[in-house]
């Protein structure tokens, strides 16, 4: 398991590895990484958020196997435990670190704002497959598209402006968010942090979900690559296997919406 967290790196090790630990270390520092450590505008990225999910997931490993390290044992993954425990901090490092629940309230925060980002890339997924006229296979089409058709998600309206900002800070994770809310359409019903490790850790377990999972997100990244967005990381994708998401074909109303869009008519 890498401790340095690196994008392409944890897309390649869900793509080819089929350690369980392993799945489940890096899918949820990368899951971490789209949703909580996106920036604004010039501010520097950096993965803070994922590093503390790394800690979280070995300080609980030293938890299970406290009784192994008190007796001294040697055997050679508690030793690797125990150097990669001291490699992010150590003890001194739970009391700098932000409690799990702490992370999940950011989660739930970003959530609102993240959704315009899935919706953003499931639209242009769809008119991909669907064979729109190529004005209509564009970001700013999109996010048209989206502000028109938000009601079924967004208690509060937003304005293609704000859809626009959210676009620009989550775009470099599109790809990962948009594979997020296909694999786990219960996402938004998770209720607590220990629901979501274990959600992650049963996905995990299955070497064919972490397959699909990062697939999926491959998927969006070529579909974002093909249409030169500009931000989103779409070569670390291109180590996975792409895997198409289930059809949705646009329903009337939404072929109706998007015929009435007119990025060049007069704003209203």
């Amino acid at each position: 398991m890498e401790t340095k967290f690196v994008v392409k790196k944890a897309v390649i090790a869900l793509a080819e590895n089929d350690d369980r630990d392993s799945l489940f270390w890096n899918l949820s520092r990368l899951l971490t990484w789209a949703f909580l450590d996106q920036k604004k505008g010039s501010e520097k990225r950096n993965a803070r958020n994922a590093r503390h999910v790394a800690f979280f997931i070995l300080h609980a490993e030293m938890h299970d196997r406290w009784s192994e390290i008190q007796a001294g044992t040697r055997a050679k993954d508690v030793e690797d435990l125990l150097r990669k425990y001291s490699a992010f901090g150590g003890p001194r490092r739970a009391t700098s670190t932000p409690t799990p629940k702490s992370l999940f309230r950011q989660f739930r925060k970003s959530e609102k704002h993240t959704r315009f980002i899935f919706r953003i890339v499931d639209y242009l997924c769809r008119a991909k497959v669907s064979a729109l006229a190529s004005e209509h296979l564009t970001v700013n089409f999109a996010k048209a598209f989206v502000e028109r058709t938000q009601v079924e998600f967004s208690m509060k309206p937003y304005k293609e402006s704000r859809i626009s900002k959210d676009w620009e800070k989550y775009a470099s994770a599109a790809a990962l968010i948009y594979s997020a809310y296909v694999f786990f359409p219960d996402l938004v019903e998770l209720n607590d942090w220990r629901q979501v490790c274990l959600r992650l850790r049963s996905v995990a377990n299955n070497t064919d979900d972490v397959r699909r999972f990062i697939g999926y997100a491959a998927y969006a990244a070529k579909t974002l690559s093909d249409m030169k967005v500009r931000k989103p990381f779409t070569g670390s994708f291109s180590h996975a296997a792409s895997v198409t998401p289930p059809p949705r074909p646009f329903s009337a109303d939404e072929q109706n919406t998007i015929s009435q869009i007119d990025l060049n008519g007069p704003i209203l």
